[in-house]
């Protein structure tokens, strides 16, 4: 079963490279596109470059290592400018609806179990401490969002671990600080507060602009390829106030059993 599906895998992971560049190795082409993206480099003038080596390739019969060697480093020289919407500023545009769907979640299911008990919600001052050290690692992350990607796909073991270690730092200041109370509130409208802003935020990312695609277009194919809605970002978006309903339910039934 395993090996059916490393085959199948192996099938498939070059697909993208044999399809717009079918005269380029498909490893060199992998590593250009890889670079490209890293670099923040939009889909069309992607598609550009990649069309320049795979003209070459396929007119003068040389292979790409040969014509402009290592991929990355062809990449890196050709400087190609970042595109708006890979910014490190769009960037924590995008992270910042998630950031808020992220605390409406956890005020929504944290707040359910006293509503269903009919107690007040208090809000600890570890979830609190937790909560500021959440936000300055996500700061921090877009901050240093290029060497972060890059150690993600070099290895990918170590950036495991790290982020592993970072969680344990963030939940921590819940543990040492313990149970004691900064902020006692009504629990209804914490409740509600909190899956409002959950529907709000999967409101805004279900906008036609939020969820097109940015792909790799070749120059003769950009006008008829139109931006299509991702099928992955279109469940993501809507998994969040299912998933929220799914854990409030929970929550009630377990603090009313």
């Amino acid at each position: 079963m395993i090996t059916r599906l490393q085959q199948r895998a192996a099938q498939h992971r070059y697909e993208l490279e044999r399809e717009l560049a079918p005269h380029v190795e498909p490893g060199w082409a992998e590593t250009f596109l890889l670079e490209l993206r890293l670099q923040g480099v939009g889909g069309p003038d992607i598609g550009h470059a990649i069309a320049e080596v795979e003209s070459h390739c396929a007119e003068s019969g040389e292979s790409a290592t040969a014509a402009f060697g290592d991929p990355a480093a062809y990449a890196r020289a050709l400087e190609l400018p970042r595109a708006e919407a890979q910014s490190p500023r769009a960037v924590l545009r995008t992270l910042v609806p998630g950031a808020v769907s992220l605390v409406g979640i956890m005020l929504a299911v944290t707040a359910t179990p006293a509503v269903a008990t009919g107690r007040p919600f208090g809000l600890t001052w570890g979830t609190l401490a937790a909560l500021a050290l959440g936000v300055g690692a996500v700061l921090a992350t877009v901050r240093h969002l290029d060497p972060v990607l890059r150690t993600v796909l070099a290895r990918p073991v170590r950036a495991w671990f790290v982020a592993m270690a970072g969680i344990a730092v963030v939940v921590s200041p819940q543990l040492a600080l313990g149970t004691r109370e900064a902020v006692v509130l009504p629990a209804l409208p914490v409740l509600l507060v909190g899956s409002l802003a959950v529907l709000a935020v999967a409101a805004w990312n279900l906008r036609p602009g939020e969820l097109a695609d940015d792909p790799v277009t070749p120059p003769l194919a950009e006008q008829a390829r139109p931006p299509r809605r991702r099928g992955a970002a279109l469940v993501a978006t809507l998994s969040a106030p299912v998933g929220t309903a799914v854990l409030v339910a929970v929550s009630w039934w377990a603090a009313t059993r």
